[in-house]
């Protein structure tokens, strides 16, 4: 197997055909203080296998304080944070987390006084890989926090930022389980895909030859797929007897851009990495395939994730940085949300019509929870048709999917990296209608939302919320707001700001029902008639206009 370099704090740390022989050696942990006495310390947990679990991600925080001896944290990430100066750092360990880490026995981090001095160390525990570990400082409390966090993941995304953010949709979300799947019905989707603006059509499970436990056809497999068949990742030569290079050139001629559906081979401990590697790269230089949503990992080993990082590095050195993956984290033992950084986009959640857990609201949720800490260009969020199984909702259901107006459902996402979770072809005229004047319009300014800092503001969503999100330059200035009015029974709301933003000039709305205006020096004042509905509104500066 031939080398494959894992990025630390150090040194670099190469995996060889001897690491399956010899047992890793642990890292050396290098402790570091708090930076105050009396500092709030918070660890930000991030669920894997998310088809189990509605919270994505949650916190627990503790104050500094001599009655503690020691605090034992288990999360990759951990915010420091001095109450004086509202200044500090997060230390944040680049691995899965530590329910997919079952060889780790060790703590992420221990924070224990010194008996003599009574000072606290924090003390990272013991990993059998040498994850790399980072601090990231930042001043102005925890809106700060969060603009220094996205930042730093930022840098270490894409080489080419446009690869960021595209609009993705893939049929899944339908549940036909590669049913349909055809040239004829491809070439449908492309065509449709136009005329909504999505960018990529990802072809799911089901566009090879091989059967995964997953389509509908019986008796496939979910693991070892190169053991299965040798021509297991060859395109299915009844629903494609012409291979894929017509759907590639079709979509090249309206504008869109092909994407596949892939499952890495983790039996042996990813033995087959280079397989794997080898034959992505070869869809990619044959067919212009940049964009694999890579599913069915499992990470049950040190030499297992190590192979998996390998093939992952190796796309991106030999793509020179073209090759996009989305890392699905819905289940089983993956990378999660801190495991990989530059590879591209969280695949976050699978939600379906079908069995009614698809709620626009819960949507959201997950990013305004999400963007204190993660970039939210680094997710992979869903909009469904809300059409489709509208008997799974009680029709009195007021967060029920066709209750929400189809432009919001986009707006829901746009700040992330949107994924139409749905065949295009199944879309009714009145939500392309809706929806390709929105996208249209978020593609003028995507740079500029997916370079700013994204600030939660408002409530969490609950379905009943005011909330939403401030987008900021550099300079600390609003360059944009997106709030949201959800089924609330209140027309007007006022926005409390960061006491710190820089002047913004007056707003205007570029999209959605309603106004806005300034009430005194940090505080917007939204008014949306309608509930369950958006808002988006850019801001000017200081130097052309006033408050």
């Amino acid at each position: 197997m031939p080398s494959a370099l894992l990025s630390t704090s150090a040194k670099s740390f190469q995996a060889s055909d001897s690491l399956a022989a010899a047992p890793l050696s642990p890292t050396s942990p290098a402790s570091f203080a708090p930076p105050s006495p009396y500092a709030l310390v918070t660890e930000h947990h991030y669920a894997d296998r998310s088809d189990e679990h509605a919270e994505i991600t949650w916190e627990r925080g503790w104050q500094l304080h001599p009655s503690e001896r020691e605090i034992r944290l288990t999360a990759n990430v951990v915010t420091f944070l001095d109450p004086a100066t509202r200044s500090g750092f997060v230390w944040l360990r680049l691995a899965p987390s530590a329910t997919v880490r079952t060889w780790d026995a060790a703590p992420s981090l221990v924070l224990a006084r010194e008996p003599d001095s009574g000072a606290w160390r924090a003390t990272p525990g013991a990993t059998a890989l040498p994850y790399e570990t980072a601090q990231v400082p930042f001043t102005g409390g925890l809106p700060g926090r969060s603009a220094a966090l996205q930042a730093w993941q930022r840098a270490r995304q894409a080489r080419d930022p446009a690869l960021n953010g595209v609009f993705l949709s893939n049929t899944w979300g339908d549940r036909s389980r590669a049913d349909k799947l055809s040239e004829a019905f491809v070439l449908a989707e492309i065509d449709r895909a136009a005329e909504l603006g999505v960018e990529i059509v990802q072809l799911d499970d089901g566009w090879q030859k091989g059967r995964s436990a997953n389509t509908v056809e019986s008796g496939g497999v979910w693991n070892d797929f190169w053991a299965a068949a040798a021509d297991y990742w060859s395109p299915d030569p009844v629903r494609f007897p012409r291979g894929l290079a017509p759907l590639a050139a079709h979509a090249r001629a309206r504008g869109v851009r092909l994407g596949l559906w892939y499952a890495p081979d983790s039996a042996l401990e990813a033995a087959n990495w280079e397989r794997d590697a080898d034959l992505l790269l070869s869809l990619w230089r044959g067919l212009g395939v940049a964009h694999f949503k890579l599913d069915a990992v499992k990470l049950t080993t040190p030499l297992g994730e190590t192979r998996f990082r390998a093939l992952l590095d190796r796309l991106d050195r030999a793509s020179g940085g073209a090759i996009r993956c989305d890392l699905d984290t819905t289940a089983e033992a993956r990378l999660g949300f801190w495991g990989h950084i530059s590879s591209g986009p969280i695949f976050v959640q699978n939600r379906y019509t079908d069995f009614g857990n698809y709620h626009p609201h819960q949507t959201l949720r997950t990013l305004w929870t999400l963007a204190h800490t993660v970039a939210p260009s680094r997710l992979r969020l869903e909009l469904l048709n809300p059409f489709r199984r509208a008997d799974r909702y009680a029709p009195d259901d007021a967060l029920r999917p066709a209750a929400w107006p189809c432009d919001t459902l986009f707006a829901i996402v746009m700040l992330a990296s949107p994924l139409g979770w749905f065949e295009n072809t199944g879309l009714p005229a009145t939500f392309v209608s809706q929806v390709a004047p929105l996208v249209a319009l978020w593609k003028q300014h995507r740079a500029e939302l997916h370079g700013s800092t994204v600030l939660p503001v408002g409530a969490p969503p609950d379905g009943f919320a005011w909330t939403g999100f401030l987008v900021l330059d550099a300079r600390r200035r609003l360059r944009h707001a997106l709030v949201f009015r959800e089924s609330n029974s209140a027309a007007e709301h006022v926005f409390a700001l960061p006491a710190d933003l820089a002047p913004a000039g007056a707003v205007r709305v570029l999209h959605g029902q309603g106004n806005a205006a300034w009430v005194g020096p940090a505080a917007l004042v939204v008014r949306i008639p309608a509930p369950r509905a958006h808002l988006w509104l850019e801001a000017g500066t200081e130097d052309n206009s006033s408050r």
